[in-house]
């Protein structure tokens, strides 16, 4: 069976982190919902639909990653075949087109599309998988405190640009490329470690920790949702640009 050699404890602590983003995209989801109209049971329905939908296809991953399926070093990754790639698909394909997605994403407000990247402080455990040695430092610090950053400043973002209104909105705009530019480069050194463990076979277990249970649950449910998140969030920012850049007008005009 394939799965990590970091204590129990500590795999027990990562699964349970790994309910927040659905927690929190169920909490979007009611808010949203309320805005546009729906009712009581349809919003309940949705976040059912959406936690059960988690809960599948983590749990699909999970199937994969012990039975020894995604360990492995191709080009392309099987997880990125298996998993990233199909549930990309299914986001912007049918999820994107969906009317009831419409609906929500017509109420819902910019901030709390970019507040939903606060759960991206789970990419700490990157951190965590090189303390035991079990990622090379290149990626793993690469990846986590670049979570960790797109984080902290979605935080930021959503306080002092929509809060606050003391920062301009391209704050906004450029956050949301930082952040875009920040999954798309994890992505990419993913690969690139691949590669190099081609060449260089001892390198060869670092990034499969990644492809082992439970941490599977990373690539599986993180890469396709937040490029999505992000994709929306440009397309939400430019709906409602106007409203956040008309010019204020004096007092005593």
């Amino acid at each position: 069976m394939y799965i990590s050699s970091i204590p129990f404890s500590l795999i027990l602590l990562f699964i349970i982190s790994m309910l927040w983003p659905p927690l929190m995209l169920i909490r979007a989801t009611k808010k949203a919902g309320v805005t546009a109209g729906f009712s009581k049971s349809k919003i309940q329905q949705i976040q059912l639909i959406i936690f059960a939908f988690f809960i599948l296809w983590g749990t699909y991953a999970s199937f994969l990653s012990i039975q020894g399926y995604l360990t492995n070093n191709l080009i392309p990754p099987r997880a990125v075949i298996l998993l990233i790639v199909p549930l990309m698909l299914f986001l912007f394909l049918i999820v994107r087109r969906n009317s009831t997605f419409k609906q929500l994403f017509n109420a819902i407000k910019p901030e709390t599309l970019i507040n939903l990247h606060v759960y991206r402080f789970i990419g700490g455990w990157f951190l965590v998988l090189f303390y035991f040695n079990l990622l090379p430092a290149g990626f793993a610090l690469r990846a986590g405190w670049g979570d960790i950053l797109t984080a902290i400043t979605a935080v930021i973002i959503t306080y002092f640009v929509f809060k606050k209104k003391v920062l301009h909105f391209r704050w906004a705009y450029a956050w949301n490329v930082f952040g875009l530019v920040d999954i798309l480069g994890v992505v990419t050194s993913a690969f690139l470690v691949i590669l190099e463990s081609r060449t260089a076979p001892s390198a060869a277990n670092d990034i499969l920790e990644i492809t082992r249970f439970p941490f599977i649950l990373i690539p599986a449910l993180a890469p396709a949702p937040l490029i999505f998140l992000h994709v929306i969030t440009f397309k939400k920012l430019k709906s409602v640009k106007k409203k956040y850049c008309q010019p204020k007008v004096s007092a005593n005009q």
